[in-house]
């Protein structure tokens, strides 16, 4: 069989000559055609590794691991883990899908060696605790330290009982308890790194004990050592015990003058625990300050380091931190990152069971305003209230009912300690409201384009109900939807309780299939609406009384042209930049409930930088369904554009 492997092998290279650029594409297209499926698996599985390594397999390699699972299973598990080294980026991903205790010790030793695919190796092990107990289990008692470390790591995300269930079965269960029995403040790698040159902890802003003392220099120098063996998905455990013992802010404050001391040194990427320890003890404040820095990277050639910010903001996973990575995955000018915090804010939502725009409701921060959406400055012998117009923008109130340009400063009069308090309450509600606002109108505005539903319960929670949204949710018209048809319109009133045009209060049916959404002019008549909306005053945050309808047919793009500046305002309206080529932008994008619609640009370059010469569009390309709101809203997007 060897022989005969061999010889064909030896046709199998003239072969593939006529095809240089995906050779093993074909390979594995040949394969599974073979109407043999036994010899097919055979050829694949005994295969001389040194035969593979004649080609340069890494470049080459394309899907064809994953068409080979699909077509022959676990049967190609042999080759498959055999010449995984040789073509990590392809292999790798398509074992991850495997659930087998053969692949678990490869998933572990990616765990504890490799960097680029340790996350991969950790979501393998979390998907298979069982397949991966089988595979580790007799490793770790031989004193494998990967396989050791591996069933620890999945004996902290909760799956001792998963551990032990399987050690019983192969008659180690009083092995497995002893290994994960340890003391992880005794976890320590066989060597402890140097400290750098950047490191001054007598410079830094000292952390504080519960008691108000503070830590001396000595205990931060070992809190450096912690730092610096530390990963980001697997911190040391002492760091948590320095967190249980110190005061938050100045904690945080600890970290970021570490970050700026690392920053100053030029960021080496040897010693990026520096940044990391924004991670271990950064918090909200410190989400505010990362962000623009880090959307600023990028175009100072520094990708990789934006690309760690995202797992940063991430790892900080506040509501204020994931605010600001969701808000670069919306928008930002460097399409790489955007993507990297698209995938970032995916798998937040897929760990949380959530899609996308689910994830993004529950993001609202609240901003400490009351149940009634209202927030009180208190200086003690004056109180101040903040009021939100129509744009989430915050105006102060004096006592007597007066609009105040800003808060004023305090006085002899007023509690030092009380007024300290609200001033700063008051900047970071400015801080955040610029992140907050046009996002939340943005993505309402959206939701209203798409025909985004809600449930009822999820309406009244997250939309009516929230503190801040609530402001946007008074100012719109609603609507409940059975069978996706439009049964009745309503407002939000100022007191929360709903009400129909004629301002009778409103029940929504409490009915399974019954959900609600934002109405669009072209699914009922709105008119009416405009004289309730005018006699209470109601400003709305984007058109929708008033909203344009397109019913269509699209217009005739090719060759028309418009200035860089109202070409970018679609980025506003839900729309991404597409491919490129050769650094100019080919395309913009824009996802609809079923397919997406392009646009395209000639000679688009970077808008930003272009001079504000007009550029030329192409072709308009529509899904072939579409429903007639989202034909109206692309169209109303291009009006935006083209019209004068």
């Amino acid at each position: 069989t060897s022989s005969l492997l061999r010889l064909w092998f030896l046709r199998f290279k003239e072969w593939i000559k006529g095809f240089p650029k995906s050779p093993y594409l074909k390979f594995a297209e040949r394969l599974c055609n073979l109407c043999d499926r036994d010899w097919a698996i055979r050829a694949w599985n005994e295969t001389p590794s040194e035969h593979w390594n004649i080609y340069s397999f890494r470049s080459h390699w394309d899907d064809a691991p994953l068409r080979l699972l699909a077509t022959f299973g676990a049967e190609i598990l042999p080759g498959l883990l055999r010449i995984a080294p040789m073509a990590p980026d392809t292999c790798y991903p398509a074992l991850s899908l495997v659930e087998s205790p053969r692949v678990a010790p490869i998933f572990a030793e990616l765990r504890a060696r490799s960097k680029k695919f340790r996350l991969l190796g950790q979501k393998w092990l979390k998907s298979y605790p069982k397949a991966a107990a089988i595979g580790l289990i007799p490793g770790a008692l031989r004193g494998g330290k990967n396989e050791t470390a591996a069933l620890r790591w999945l004996a902290g995300q909760e799956e001792s009982q998963t551990l032990l269930e399987v050690a019983e079965r192969l008659g180690a269960r009083e092995s497995m308890v002893e290994l994960l029995d340890f003391d992880p403040l005794q976890d320590l790698p066989s060597r402890i790194p140097a400290k750098p040159a950047w490191w001054k902890p007598e410079r830094y802003a000292r952390p504080r004990l519960l008691d108000g003392s503070e830590l001396p220099v000595q205990a931060l120098d070992h809190v450096g050592t912690m730092l610096a063996i530390s990963r980001l998905d697997e911190p040391y455990a002492g760091l948590e015990v320095v967190r249980q013992l110190c005061q938050t802010p100045s904690l945080e404050e600890f970290a970021w003058s570490v970050y700026q001391s690392w920053l100053q040194a030029g960021g080496p990427a040897k010693e990026d625990w520096g940044f990391l320890a924004l991670a271990c003890f950064g918090g909200d404040e410190t989400a505010r300050r990362l962000t623009p820095e880090l959307r600023r990277w990028p175009g100072d050639g520094l990708s990789a380091r934006a690309a760690l910010g995202l797992e940063v903001l991430g790892k900080i996973g506040s509501d204020v931190a994931l605010i600001h990575l969701h808000g670069i995955s919306l928008k930002l000018r460097y399409k790489a990152l955007q993507e990297k915090a698209r995938s970032k804010i995916e798998e937040i939502a897929e760990d949380r069971g959530l899609t996308l725009d689910e994830l993004a409701d529950r993001l609202v921060p609240d901003l400490d305003l009351d149940d009634r959406g209202q927030l009180s400055l208190d200086f003690g012998s004056r109180q101040f209230q903040v009021r939100f117009d129509e744009q989430l923008r915050a105006t102060v109130f004096d006592p007597e009912g007066r609009a105040l340009k800003d808060l004023p400063s305090p006085t002899r009069q007023d509690d030092a300690e009380k007024a300290s308090a609200a001033v700063e309450t008051w900047k970071a509600l400015k801080k955040d409201l610029k992140t907050v606002a046009s996002t939340q109108i943005e993505r309402l505005e959206q939701a209203l384009g798409k025909g985004r539903r809600w449930r009822i319960e999820d309406f009244q929670l997250l939309l009516a109900g929230h503190p801040l949204l609530g402001h946007l949710v008074r100012r719109l018209l609603w609507a409940v939807y059975g069978e996706e048809r439009v049964e009745h319109v309503f407002r939000v009133a100022e007191d929360g309780s709903l009400a129909d045009l004629d301002d009778r209060p409103f029940l929504i049916p409490n009915q399974a299939k019954v959900m609600v959404g934002l109405v669009h002019p072209l699914e009922a008549n709105l008119a009416p609406w405009a004289s309730v909306f005018a006699d209470y005053q109601i400003v709305q945050p984007f058109p929708q009384i008033q909203r344009p309808v397109f019913p269509g047919p699209a217009p005739d793009l090719p060759g028309r042209k418009a200035r860089p500046g109202r070409i970018l305002r679609l980025e506003k309206r839900g729309w991404q930049r597409g491919e490129t080529e050769s650094g100019c932008l080919m395309e913009y994008v824009k996802t609809l409930t079923q397919g997406a619609v392009r646009l395209e640009i000639v000679d688009g370059g970077y808008l930003e930088e272009l001079p504000r010469n007009e550029v030329e569009v192409g072709e308009l390309q529509l899904p072939k369904k579409i429903s007639p709101v989202e034909l109206s809203e692309v169209l109303y997007d291009l009006s935006q554009v083209f019209d004068p």
